[in-house]
């Protein structure tokens, strides 16, 4: 009932004045509905929330989204404990949220903390803490600790292989994680191949045009140049830049 409620006032069947809404603005009413309609279950609101919120930093509504998060972890806490699974995915995306934001000195260690909490409980091989390692290694990476960085990247991309496949979306944008960590190391013999493998792997999955394929051309493009291989990387940038138009469309 929650989840139809969200959608019927846009029902022209129903609401004769229903105007076209964004997505940011339907999860954001979907919050708020959440965090008074279901105030007396705590448990299925904060699980709501937290997946709308989500959605939300995703959406690129980064500061809403802090605020959220850091609710969920205060809220998680109270319910479940700080040393819980909950409060540590919650602790786990404020620290994410935080670190695209540019709060880089509040994100690592709510990251380390989440991290360390789903390593206890979880273990190191389960996709949650995969995630939150994921979001650990960049934080490492944008800190300068590039080895750190590297070794858990490389560490994420064999959990999401050996639990989803080889080339699973989720497994494709981890092993472009390690593959920008090694262009960061300035290893570009052994960030150039896992690139050229990545960008045939979207081709493979018939995702030519996908914008998945963009980031992957991208890096490749500015290795080359840097490398010297002028004609090489100008091909990759017309080809990012014919890519990224056929995915956004001509406007």
């Amino acid at each position: 009932d929650f989840v139809l409620a969200m959608f019927r006032e846009q029902d022209p069947l129903t609401r004769a004045a229903a105007r076209a809404i964004t997505g940011s603005e339907l999860v954001a009413r979907g919050i708020a509905s959440a965090e008074t309609d279901l105030a007396a279950d705590p448990e299925l609101r904060t699980e709501i929330v937290q997946e709308l919120a989500e959605i939300q930093h995703n959406l690129g509504e980064l500061a809403a989204a802090r605020d959220h998060f850091t609710r969920l972890v205060e809220e998680r806490a109270a319910l479940d404990g700080t040393d819980s699974v909950p409060y540590a995915q919650s602790l786990a995306w404020l620290g994410a949220t935080q670190l695209s934001i540019g709060e880089r000195a509040a994100a690592l260690p709510n990251i380390e903390r989440a991290s360390a909490i789903l390593e206890a409980r979880l273990g190191p091989d389960d996709l949650r803490t995969a995630e939150a390692n994921s979001t650990l290694a960049r934080a490492l990476m944008l800190e300068g600790r590039l080895d750190d960085a590297l070794a858990l990247a490389r560490r994420v991309h064999a959990v999401y292989a050996r639990e989803k496949g080889a080339e699973h979306p989720e497994t494709l944008r981890r092993l472009f994680n390690v593959a920008v960590v090694l262009d960061q190391k300035d290893a570009p013999a052994e960030a150039e191949p896992i690139l050229v493998e990545l960008i045939a792997a979207w081709e493979r999955r018939g995702e030519s045009a996908h914008v998945s394929q963009v980031f992957p051309r991208n890096v490749l493009a500015d290795l080359l140049r840097r490398r010297g291989r002028l004609d090489e990387a100008g091909a990759q940038y017309e080809t990012t830049l014919r890519l990224t138009r056929e995915a956004l469309g001509p406007d």
